[in-house]
């Protein structure tokens, strides 16, 4: 920020003139007489902020703020002494409330008090003139204004700054993460293949050889690799929600949900499942990954059943307008087996699992899946249960996207 320009446009906004120094040069010669009341008055609520009254459990440090703070009223705010050293130590302020996180919030609430002082001293000494009482005050608000609001905005500069370079440091860190595990799971697929193809040439031409005990430990050998393949699989489809997304076009849920459910009809018939599945709409999504979070979540539904009842499994959605935007809300609810609240959020984490593999077969990668895809959307999910009572999935999407929106949600 080119902060003399920048000071410039305050000045001349806030409109400081030739008529607003001497105003404030009278009030700086009766200043010194109640300026340590102005500084109780702030350094009072400064240090009721957590971080302050921290940093100011030291004496030296409150001594040496209000000593700096004693000049910077008494040489510049007050003398409309609005010049580079000026600039500087503005800036220099808000720099430090942002090192130390003294929030913008406390450093405006501290100058109000400091306010209701000058407010008292100006009337008081002024009592016989409403005139001079309306110019002191007008001038000694937009030196007070010009200060704060410069002292903050260099705040609000660094802290987007220190944002924006975490959110590309992060983006990067994804990229990377995302990249390695296409690149490690795709690699991984030629040597699986080999353990499975040479498995099942073990089993097909020597398997009498072998005899029982070298025959269990061929199939748990084929196994594993079963299951590393399927793990392989799920972190590919993983990688690519981000990386290899496609295009958001009208995506008629309703449709998706039935594809889905032809996908799904082996179990649903198997367990006798009841699906109650009211009208769903379109919205702007990418169409695979629309399936793979459906695919999830009835998945799941149908898995984690009780033994002794047959799965119910509800989709409700509904649109909701808000001020800013068109939602749609997805519930997908079901009668199984839950789980304690308190994994209500890390069971979206990848490789998360609350049953053994032995229970209930998966990779732990599904519902980190379903996380993925509706971030990438805009959107979000969460989950609610008790244990043996069922679970709720409620997941919100934005039902219109533009094409900067799908990108900031992909960084």
């Amino acid at each position: 920020m080119n902060r003399d320009f920048d000071c410039r446009e305050r000045l001349a906004f806030l409109k400081v003139d030739e008529h607003t120094k001497p105003e404030l040069l009278e009030f700086q010669g009766v200043l010194s007489e109640f300026i340590d009341q102005m500084l109780d008055d702030f350094y009072d609520h400064v240090s009721s902020a957590p971080k302050m009254a921290e940093l100011f459990s030291s004496g030296d440090h409150l001594a040496h703020a209000r000593a700096h703070q004693r000049e910077h009223w008494l040489d510049s705010v007050f003398k409309g002494k609005f010049d580079e050293d000026y600039l500087e130590r503005s800036a220099a302020i808000g720099k430090t409330h942002h090192r130390i996180g003294l929030e913008p919030r406390w450093y405006l609430g501290g100058y109000c008090y400091v306010l209701n002082t000058i407010v008292t001293q100006v009337v008081t000494r002024n009592a016989n003139s409403p005139e001079k009482i309306i110019s002191q005050l007008t001038a000694i608000n937009k030196a007070l204004f010009l200060d704060m609001d410069l002292a903050i905005s260099v705040y609000i500069d660094r802290a987007e700054a220190a944002l924006s370079q975490r959110a590309n440091e992060l983006a990067r860190s994804n990229a990377d993460l995302e990249e390695f595990a296409y690149v490690a799971s795709h690699d991984m697929q030629e040597p699986l293949r080999k353990v499975q193809a040479f498995g099942d040439r073990l089993q097909r031409k020597y398997s009498d050889e072998l005899g029982e005990v070298g025959g269990d430990y061929l199939d748990r050998m084929r196994g594993a690799a079963n299951r590393m393949q399927k793990l392989v699989n799920d972190l590919l489809m993983f990688s690519r929600v981000t990386s290899k997304g496609g295009r958001f076009v009208p995506v008629d849920l309703g449709h998706v949900t039935r594809g889905v459910l032809s996908d799904l009809e082996v179990q649903i018939n198997e367990s006798s499942a009841k699906l109650d599945i009211n009208d769903m709409p379109t919205i702007d999504a990418d169409p695979l990954q629309m399936r793979q979070l459906f695919q999830n979540l009835i998945g799941n539904a149908l898995k984690y059943r009780r033994e002794d009842t047959s799965p119910i499994i509800r989709i409700d959605t509904e649109i909701i307008n808000t001020k800013v935007d068109k939602l749609c809300k997805i519930v997908v609810s079901d009668n199984g087996i839950g789980f304690d609240k308190k994994y209500a959020n890390s069971i979206f984490g990848i490789f998360q699992r609350l049953h053994g593999r032995l229970e209930y077969q998966g990779t732990g990668v599904g519902l980190a899946l379903c996380r993925k895809v509706a971030t990438r959307h805009g959107g979000t999910i969460s989950a609610s249960s008790k244990s043996g009572e069922g679970a709720v999935f409620t997941v919100t999407l934005p039902v219109v996207h533009d094409e900067r929106e799908v990108q900031n949600y992909e960084h």
